[in-house]
């Protein structure tokens, strides 16, 4: 995996983790053909191609305009990778993304049992995938405005943060409607979990500390 070119600070001074990274270099992603614990979060779209991930005992085809996101330590695999797969990551190390989700409100025990079987979104309607490019151009500008500085972890926490708030806000919504013993699993047609208003709120802001 390549080195974050822009981190100076050792993580324990304040600074961002080198291995956090935004790539779309399939060789760069900690996925591999073989089931393995991830020892890293990830977010990422589908450009083009398909590729089969498994998660846990989850098989997924993801295509294009599609939108996953996997835990640290979960047991997950990609396969079948077509000849023309491309697609744009955020690879989050694990003590970061624990950070992350730290930040935020105490979860519901079951979001975790949710995000098992919701990993995978299509982001192709409300210009989803426009707004993932810019939310992912939000924090590599920020990691070139402020490389070497000691609050650069704190701010990529912050925006990480606003991608698991929606995602917790639409587990919430969906967990209002199916009774705890029924499968969480997707029955209906997939819809969009990222409202991203709060992001493109952001992205049209020259900067993150004059929002309300």
């Amino acid at each position: 995996m390549q080195e974050n070119r822009y981190n100076t600070c050792d993580r324990f001074l304040g600074g961002l983790e080198k291995d956090f990274i935004i790539t779309e270099q399939i060789e760069d992603s900690p996925l591999t053909s073989e089931p393995s614990f991830l020892d890293y979060g990830i977010i990422a779209v589908c450009n083009r191609g398909s590729a089969i991930i498994h998660l846990l005992d989850n098989k997924h085809v993801w295509n294009k305009n599609e939108l996953i996101f996997l835990f640290p330590r979960q047991l997950c695999s990609m396969r079948n990778v077509s000849e023309d797969f491309s697609a744009k990551f955020i690879i989050i190390p694990h003590v970061l993304h624990g950070d992350v989700l730290s930040s935020l409100r105490h979860f519901d025990p079951g979001f975790h049992f949710f995000v098992k079987d919701h990993f995978y979104y299509n982001i192709e309607d409300n210009n989803g995938i426009e707004r993932f490019q810019s939310f992912c151009k939000l924090i590599e500008n920020e990691l070139e405005r402020y490389r070497g500085n000691g609050l650069l972890r704190e701010r990529i926490i912050c925006y990480l943060g606003i991608f698991y708030m929606d995602v917790y806000d639409y587990y919430v919504k969906v967990r209002k409607k199916i009774p705890f013993r029924t499968s969480l699993r997707k029955e209906q047609s997939m819809i969009s979990v990222v409202s991203w208003q709060r992001i493109s709120r952001i992205t049209r802001m020259s900067d993150f500390m004059r929002i309300n």
